[in-house]
C-alpha cells in the first residue's frame, strides 16, 4: 500500500507491472507507463499531469478523479 506517499515525478515504469498496486493520490507527474500493466491499480486522486501511458493495461484500474491532463492514453486498454 503505497497510499498517498509515492513521489515519482518524470520516473520511468516502462512495462512494468504494478498490478493491483494502491497509488492513490500519488505524484506522478510526466511518469512514464508506456506498456505497463495496470490491472486494477488504485489510481484514484493521483497525479498523473503529461504523463505517458501510451498501450498501457488498465482494465479494473480505479481512475476516480485522476487528474490526467496532458497524458497520452493512445492505445491504452481500459
Amino acid at each position: 500500500d503505497l497510499t498517498g506517499g509515492v513521489q515519482a515525478q518524470a520516473t520511468n515504469f516502462l512495462v512494468a507491472s504494478l498490478q493491483g498496486a494502491d497509488l492513490t493520490g500519488a505524484q506522478l507527474q510526466f511518469a512514464d507507463f508506456s506498456s505497463a500493466s495496470l490491472q486494477g491499480t488504485m489510481l484514484s486522486h493521483a497525479h498523473l499531469h503529461g504523463a505517458t501511458l501510451r498501450d498501457t493495461d488498465l482494465e479494473g484500474a480505479d481512475l476516480y478523479a485522476a487528474k490526467l491532463q496532458g497524458a497520452d492514453l493512445a492505445g491504452a486498454r481500459l
